[in-house]
């Protein structure tokens, strides 16, 4: 007997557990066959019916065959769960039996195609005989679950390598979670770009506002570009000044470069701005920017470097570095800088295995543990200060009361009051 499983359209996300995200937010048409080609029950599931417990020894199969619009369990045997009434057919308990009067074990993954679809072998062994389940004899069952290609969920691959099957190829759209940006090769580095490349970086959904833009799945916070100095301008009163950039890759990128308010600061700095070799002075409408003491001039090579943000719907750096291109041979140099790190690592997919992904989460949660217990540490020192200053205050209490019966033995009663001339 064959079940063939096909998804027909997207649905709400269903609580399946086990299932991997490839086949989540989705909805089944499951079709079961003889093994002469004679359909058997078919019928239509959603994603929170289709509960796939990969890692309880139930194979697909398993809840296909109890938690499907129309019990297939219930028609292979009537009789047994007749007497289960007055329980529909899809409830948990109802669900809780037939999962107990069967077990599936897979033996193996037969493919994984590219579309992810899934072909799986498995057996149904009956754990008691019950009416109705000769027409199940012990035999081998045949499925295929297929992701729709319209469907954008992603697929972890967890489930999937549980049971010996390599997880499906990351494809340039895969996002890994915030937690894994740390371990890859641009997050944490300065990313070698053209003008083009960051205008051309995108912002995903869920990491708006926080300065992280992706190149494929690469996420990146740090540019450094190379280019010729084209235009100098001062914005908003002095605060801003607008350094523009031409690296003939068909974009121009604005610099941005903030001054410092020293009205409200008595603190010496380097310079009138937040880059440390970087002052810049207006003077009856004429801006001059000093870069190490040198003034820059139009058609100066620049080496910045610096994060990238949004004003009116446009691109630009915010400049934590500057630097002087001293010769045509530093500015080559600079452009092979550039290719090679396209090359190398732009140009491919983050590929990130669940090896590297189980080794993160453990140094999270080793981390994690750490700090609690540096934190629990840190509470029982503060305690135990706290107790030994309140046992010192007691000493001291306890002493300054002998001393004050010792010097006022055989005072007058009264003479400690001191009456104000007024009183």
């Amino acid at each position: 007997m064959h079940m063939h499983v096909m998804q027909t359209e997207r649905g709400d996300y269903g609580g399946v557990k086990g299932l991997p995200k490839c086949y989540r937010h989705s909805r089944y048409d499951a079709v079961y066959r003889r093994s002469n080609g004679s359909e058997l029950e078919s019928f239509s599931l959603s994603a929170g019916q289709l509960r796939l417990q990969l890692q309880l020894q139930l194979s697909l199969v398993s809840t296909l065959w109890t938690l499907g619009r129309k019990s297939v369990a219930h028609a292979l045997a009537p009789d047994w769960t007749a007497r289960q009434q007055p329980e529909d057919p899809g409830s948990p308990n109802h669900v809780r039996r037939c999962l107990s009067a069967t077990r599936l074990k897979v033996i193996s993954f037969l493919r994984c195609e590219a579309d992810r679809g899934v072909t799986v072998r498995s057996a149904f062994l009956p754990r008691q005989q019950l009416p109705g389940l000769a027409v199940m004899p012990n035999s081998q069952l045949a499925f295929t679950v297929r992701k729709s290609r319209a469907d954008d969920a992603t697929d972890d691959g967890r489930a999937m390598k549980q049971h010996g099957v390599a997880p499906p190829t990351i494809s340039e759209a895969t996002i890994h979670p915030r937690r894994y940006f740390d371990a890859s090769p641009t997050f944490q580095h300065w990313n070698k770009v053209t003008c083009a490349d960051v205008h051309a970086l995108r912002s995903e959904p869920g990491f708006q506002g926080q300065g992280i833009y992706f190149h494929l799945n690469h996420p990146i916070q740090y540019i450094r570009v190379v280019g010729l100095l084209v235009d100098i301008q001062t914005v908003a009163g002095g605060k801003y000044t607008l350094l523009t950039l031409d690296d003939s890759s068909g974009e121009c990128l604005v610099l941005k470069v903030k001054s410092r308010d020293l009205r409200q600061s008595n603190e010496e700095y380097p310079s009138n701005t937040e880059i440390d070799n970087v002052d810049v002075f207006v003077s009856q409408g004429d801006t001059t920017v000093l870069l190490n003491t040198a003034p820059l001039q139009i058609g100066d090579v620049l080496k910045a470097k610096g994060t990238v943000e949004f004003f009116r719907n446009k691109r630009q750096l915010d400049l934590k570095r500057l630097f002087l291109v001293p010769s045509t041979n530093a500015e080559a140099q600079a452009w092979s800088e550039t290719a090679k790190w396209k090359r190398d690592v732009l140009s491919k997919p983050w590929l990130l295995t669940q090896d590297a992904r189980d080794r993160i989460d453990k140094d999270i949660l080793r981390q994690a543990q750490k700090e609690r217990d540096h934190a629990r540490r840190k509470q029982d020192w503060s305690r135990k200060v706290e107790e030994k200053r309140l046992r010192h205050d007691e000493k001291a209490e306890v002493k300054r009361k002998k001393l004050d019966a010792i010097y006022n033995a055989g005072a007058l009663k009264g003479s400690n009051i001191i009456s104000a001339p007024w009183e």
